[in-house]
């Protein structure tokens, strides 16, 4: 063989293990991407499922306080009822005048 022939082989042989340890590295790179993005998705779904939770406990709260309140429709922004703080009478003004 000559040595251009050699060399020529030596060449292609050194570029198809290039190309090789190339689609494997590659490989490795779109699998850990996909892994990354599969974890946060995963993350996305458990924050969801906690906000869901936190949203559930927010309206059985507000429905427990609502059963404890009772609110009468009257005019202006709404009244409560007798015997609430906001219906007790302005002593203030009489102590100032």
């Amino acid at each position: 063989m000559s040595r251009a022939s050699k060399v020529t082989f030596g060449a292609a042989c050194a570029f198809t293990a290039s190309c090789i340890a190339g689609v494997y590295y590659m490989k490795e790179v779109e699998f850990q991407t996909r892994r990354v993005g599969i974890e946060r998705d995963d993350e996305r779904r458990a924050k969801k499922r906690e906000n869901q939770a936190e949203l559930e406990r927010q309206e059985a709260l507000r429905r427990e306080l609502e059963k404890e309140q009772r609110v009468v429709a009257g005019s202006g922004e709404g009244t409560v009822a007798a015997g609430s703080v906001h219906n007790q009478p302005n002593t203030t003004k009489a102590l100032i005048s």
